[in-house]
């Protein structure tokens, strides 16, 4: 799964460009993991079961997806959780995910 989309274009130069974008991604859930929804526009959307037991269960995709986003996030970012089940362990993975979005935000305002 890629993280970013690759855009080729010309500029006014006639100069050949390439610009990284960040991909749209969408991991499917599985018996332990839930799915995710990760939308650069700034929508994210975590929902399903959360019983994974160890970190090899837990998409590395999806935490560079989100250290990548918040480098240039959106200006709203709108995240919606929605667990039928949670582990502790899939809490403190959740517990960091949000403490990634809290520490970008506080970032963002004493810019």
């Amino acid at each position: 799964m890629a993280i970013f989309t690759i855009i080729a274009f010309y500029n006014e130069g006639n100069q050949y460009l390439l610009k990284m974008v960040l991909a749209k991604v969408h991991i499917l859930p599985t018996n332990k993991t839930p799915e995710f929804h990760l939308n650069p526009e700034g929508i994210i959307t975590v929902k399903g079961r959360g019983m994974a037991g160890n970190s090899s269960e837990v998409p590395e995709q999806m935490m560079n997806w989100i250290d990548e986003y918040l480098r240039h996030p959106a200006e709203i970012t709108f995240v919606t959780i929605e667990f039928e089940y949670l582990n502790s362990f899939s809490t403190g993975i959740l517990v960091s995910i949000l403490k990634k979005f809290l520490i970008n935000s506080f970032a963002r305002c004493v810019r």
